[in-house]
């Protein structure tokens, strides 16, 4: 570890709600992990010391890095901040799995301090309510008790959960591991920082979709009359679609 001083900045992370003596090893790794992630995973910053207590992180960043990685963190704090602020998410997200918040600051007079709120982002959310809705992926989970099922699909935001009826379910059974779209409703909550979540997911219905190339598409589209689409389109499928989109 490098030696105190010589201009390098050190930031403290601490996690209130979460005892270390009773935190499972892959859970404090996994921690590590995601405050790397927030701090840009770059070899100038290290590791000082894990504190006893509260899950306390000392981490320190040589000079060289110190002013990008106070860029890093403000853009941490700023909803349209990109990685750094996914990176923020990531971190908040596990400490409200764990009923925990959280600070990080630069112990330095004045220096940034960043709040995790975790657990307590509930307070000063809206209402939560339901809507009409959908839900989009690859069925990959389906079980529950005999009137109340449930299940899982799985798409580029990850796996999302739902329940449905026994007969759905059924339904959906001849569908596992394939593409589908669940129509039913959603039950939705706009948290303290504007960021929109779903809560539950209630399906009534269901269509299988196709998840078919580009080649199979195309063939679609001429099967139907082409819809404006030419015979040497077929080669350049982003000039055809530049194409029609000036028409």
């Amino acid at each position: 570890m490098p030696e105190e001083g010589g201009g390098a900045v050190r930031f403290r992370f601490v996690a209130e709600g979460i005892s270390l003596s009773r935190l499972p090893l892959h859970r404090t790794t996994e921690y590590l992990e995601l405050l790397a992630d927030l701090l840009g995973r770059v070899p100038e910053v290290h590791l000082v010391s894990v504190a006893e207590g509260s899950l306390a992180v000392l981490a320190e960043a040589e000079p060289a890095v110190a002013a990008s990685l106070r860029g890093r963190l403000h853009d941490a704090m700023r909803p349209d901040g990109g990685g750094p602020r996914a990176a923020w998410e990531r971190l908040d997200a596990a400490l409200a799995k764990d009923q925990a918040h959280a600070t990080l600051q630069e112990e330095t007079e004045g220096g940034v301090v960043i709040a995790f709120p975790g657990v307590r982002a509930g307070v000063g959310a809206a209402v939560p309510f339901w809507q009409p809705d959908e839900l989009r992926g690859r069925l990959v989970r389906l079980g529950g008790r005999r009137e109340d099922k449930s299940g899982q699909v799985e798409n580029a935001a990850g796996l999302s959960a739902f329940r449905c009826g026994e007969g759905l379910a059924r339904a959906l059974r001849a569908h596992l591991f394939e593409t589908v779209a669940l129509h039913g409703r959603g039950r939705w909550q706009r948290d303290a920082f504007g960021r929109w979540r779903r809560l539950d997911f209630e399906a009534t219905g269901f269509a299988p979709l196709r998840d078919d190339g580009i080649a199979a598409v195309w063939q679609d589209i001429a099967g139907a009359g082409g819809l404006g689409l030419r015979p040497e389109d077929e080669g350049d499928p982003a000039q055809a679609l530049a194409r029609l989109r000036a028409s």
